[in-house]
């Protein structure tokens, strides 16, 4: 049985309380006192402390969060280690996870464009790094208080989640949303990262999973062998624009599939703004205006993600109050 390390002191840190526990790693809500911040402490338990692959694999997640800077990637706070324990200390999300949005059914297909677009620049933003983090999946979505989504648990998740780490095997992933060649145990690089985007897209907008099966092997062999059914055979209204992200990505081969994250869900966004706004000459005006403003996602910039975040809103905004108004009080503007 695991430790409780509550109530313990980690470098300038208190452990306050346990937020949960995976298969090989706690997460505790800690403060430091210095500054009067609340935090996240990821800590390796004492019972992996001397098998030097789970000791280096922690150390690896800290490495990599450390070269990454990115407004929708969750960051590295602080490293070190406390009574010969590792810890990695992160902001602290209050706002859940995507698996805790999703438990009551699919999402509205505004919702998954909105949460959708800065998770795939910051997967991008990650490939281009030569970062691959082979579990991508809902529970590894986290929200802040304002629900920003964050991509979190890079490095250790992929290797130390009892979801995640099949017995006899070196296969790393969770079986629901595994990439083909990542259930076959094939090398991997971005695409996997991307198909198992598509499939947690499928998943957000149809309320249910990909594949169904007994085992997680079993799941893993569909993935592995079986065509994905088409996403409108789940969920009818499913909007075009979210049928062309599911054709993109769903290749069961890497040479098929798209190599940039950031060109699935921003089509699939314009798609929609599109789709919505279609008010005449004004309203082409703003789509105009809004899809360049859009643009600047491309950038790994997070000023530049606040910026359209903002400029989008306020764009939306004028267009709704365009809409309410009778047609002569739009002319006379």
């Amino acid at each position: 049985m695991a430790t409780d390390l509550t109530g313990q002191t980690f470098g300038s840190y208190r452990l306050i309380e346990l937020l949960g526990r995976g298969g090989m790693a706690s997460v505790y809500r800690g403060y430091q006192e210095s500054i009067d911040r609340s935090v996240a402490i990821k800590v390796l338990p004492h019972e992996f402390l001397h098998d030097p692959n789970f000791s280096q694999r922690f150390v690896a997640e800290a490495r990599t969060l450390a070269k990454m800077t990115h407004p929708a990637i969750l960051p590295l706070y602080d490293f070190g280690t406390a009574n010969e324990v590792p810890y990695i200390v992160m902001p602290l999300m209050t706002g859940g996870t995507l698996a805790d949005r999703m438990a009551s059914g699919a999402l509205p297909f505004a919702e998954v464009a909105r949460l959708f677009t800065p998770i795939a620049d910051a997967l991008d933003y990650a490939h281009s790094l030569n970062v691959v983090h082979r579990d991508i999946k809902p529970s590894n979505i986290l929200f802040d208080h304002r629900g920003q989504p964050f991509l979190a648990d890079f490095g250790i998740a992929k290797a130390l989640e009892a979801s995640t780490q099949l017995t006899g095997t070196a296969i790393v992933g969770t079986p629901d949303y595994m990439s083909p060649e990542q259930a076959r145990g094939e090398p991997l690089d971005g695409r996997s990262d991307i198909y198992s985007f598509g499939v947690m897209a499928y998943q957000c907008l149809t309320g249910d999973t990909l594949f169904k099966a007994t085992t997680p092997i079993a799941v893993m062999l569909k993935h592995a062998t079986e065509t994905p059914p088409p996403i409108r055979q789940a969920r009818r209204d499913v909007p075009q624009a979210a049928v062309h992200l599911w054709h993109v990505d769903h290749a069961h081969t890497p040479a098929h599939a798209h190599r940039r994250a950031d060109r699935l869900a921003l089509p699939l966004l314009r798609r929609f703004l599109r789709s919505q706004f279609r008010l005449g000459n004004f309203n082409r005006r703003c789509e105009r205006a809004r899809l360049h403003r859009w643009r600047i996602l491309h950038s790994s910039s997070g000023d530049g993600l606040v910026r359209v975040e903002q400029r989008a809103e306020r764009c939306l905004s004028r267009c709704t109050d365009q809409r309410q108004r009778p047609p002569t009080q739009r002319r006379l503007q």
